[in-house]
């Protein structure tokens, strides 16, 4: 799999050069070092949906649509988000398996890569991030926003989003599920900060962490700054 998205993001990277460090990150993956599992077969219910979306792939028998219908059964699957305060929906609809990083079955230290399952009538609402990220859609669509007023773009499958570090950006699904393809690039332990407006007009962040292996965790509150929220606001990256 992370062969097969290396290949498919290089090719991309030809006609767009936010995506060269992301490359430069996934070829220096240790293929040769040690290999964490077998993995547990996914056993949540709301993952009933990897079936009906690896029958739905477009181009079977490509390179790219072989691994991730070998990956999503070999991968292991869990729940991004997780704790009281996480909306039920958000704890039951989101879910990732990743490849390589700092947890997936190959350990890297600067690049992140995996799938992304979101279930259908799904909002994760306006966060922000230090690491660098792409999404490629692989199966159903999804609406991606950057910004408070940017204008949403639908992405199907192989077309990407490119979201900048501390880019503002949220997801929205529709009816269906969807599949993406997911890369970080950068600090894989740094936080990620949701956002909510307040009464008066203003926005607080909340600021979510992972240990290796565990669900996102709530970890502290404060008011958004003038300064964080320009740098969240500073690139408005078009989608692919």
């Amino acid at each position: 799999y992370i062969e097969a998205l290396r290949h498919t993001v290089n090719e991309l990277a030809q006609t767009d050069p936010d995506l060269t460090p992301l490359v430069a990150s996934l070829d220096a993956i240790d293929h040769q070092g040690p290999v964490r599992g077998p993995f547990n077969q996914p056993a949540h219910p709301r993952l009933r949906h990897l079936a009906t979306l690896s029958k739905s792939l477009e181009h079977p028998g490509t390179q790219l649509a072989d691994a991730i219908n070998a990956a999503i059964m070999h991968l292991d699957w869990s729940p991004v988000y997780g704790g009281a305060e996480t909306d039920r929906a958000l704890a039951d609809g989101l879910f990732t398996a990743q490849a390589a990083g700092n947890y997936g079955g190959f350990h890297s230290d600067g690049v992140s890569a995996g799938l992304f399952l979101l279930a259908p009538d799904l909002h994760y609402p306006f966060h922000t991030h230090e690491a660098a990220e792409i999404y490629y859609c692989i199966a159903g669509e999804i609406e991606v926003q950057h910004g408070l007023e940017g204008e949403p773009q639908y992405l199907k499958p192989g077309e990407y989003s490119f979201t900048p570090p501390h880019q503002l950006h949220a997801l929205t699904t529709r009816d269906q599920p969807a599949l993406l393809a997911y890369s970080w690039h950068g600090d894989l332990h740094c936080e990620t900060w949701w956002w909510a407006e307040q009464h008066d007009g203003s926005y607080a962040r909340t600021a979510w962490r992972r240990l290796p292996g565990q669900s996102w965790q709530p970890h502290k509150t404060e008011t958004v700054s003038d300064q964080s929220f320009a740098q969240a606001h500073r690139h408005m990256p078009q989608h692919r």
